[in-house]
């Protein structure tokens, strides 16, 4: 069990149904609340009065929510679980400085992967954090496209497209890809755009965002081979 989760099972333990109204029990209304719980605050009215943005409009059905029972051990584990949950964001924190530091080296890479629709800068670092910046690891671009997870079997006979099934892969390295996909398919006028729309028709949503995912990977490789034979001309 994650350490979000066994929090979430401690404020339903103490029947506090925060989940119930608040999206996002660890963004800035939720996580306010679960502190002043900790610190001994109990008054529904006042930890909904802790409200922020859209979430003030829901205040009355946030003090029925928070109308719980909460004893000592419930504050003792919330603490617990808040001071993990902040551990592990530290460490976060701590790769997310190193990583900046090692593609502080290859800015030109990096920049060049950010002009492929749907990839940020966050995403970017997140794909130089599995693959790096050598491809010749790899034998061919399928095969990176495999391990990723993003490369559908191609079963084809006669003209005939039979069903294939999807490979597993590298599960960090396909959401970073498949969140990038979802973000391409939303850039006005973009290529993926169109691209997306028109594998729907045949493959559906699942299929196409994949098939996305995959195309901005075969992006990279490219990408990245193009900075290197740069480089070796230098």
């Amino acid at each position: 069990m994650s350490e979000r989760n066994r929090l979430q099972k401690i404020l339903e333990d103490a029947n506090i149904k925060l989940s119930n109204i608040v999206s996002d029990v660890f963004g800035k209304t939720g996580w306010s609340i679960i502190c002043h719980i900790i610190d001994q605050q109990t008054d529904p009215i006042l930890l909904a009065s802790l409200a922020k943005g859209t979430l003030k409009k829901k205040i009355p059905q946030l003090i029925t929510a928070l109308k719980g029972k909460i004893t000592d051990h419930h504050r003792f584990m919330l603490e617990t679980s808040k001071l993990a949950l902040e551990n592990i964001q530290q460490q976060i924190d701590r790769i997310d400085r190193r990583l900046e530091d090692y593609i502080q080296s290859y800015s030109t890479q990096v920049e060049l992967l950010e002009t492929i629709p749907g990839v940020s800068h966050e995403t970017a670092k997140g794909i130089v954090a599995e693959i790096g910046f050598d491809m010749s690891v790899f034998p061919s671009g399928q095969h990176l496209a495999s391990w990723a997870g993003v490369c559908p079997g191609n079963n084809e006979s006669a003209g005939k497209k039979k069903s294939s099934r999807v490979t597993h892969g590298n599960k960090i390295l396909k959401t970073v890809l498949v969140e990038a996909a979802w973000t391409a398919t939303r850039v006005k006028n973009g290529w993926l755009k169109n691209k997306y729309y028109a594998i729907i028709a045949r493959r559906g949503k699942k299929r196409a965002l994949l098939a996305i995912a995959h195309k901005i990977l075969i992006a990279v490789i490219r990408y990245s081979k193009k900075v290197c034979l740069i480089k070796n001309r230098q």
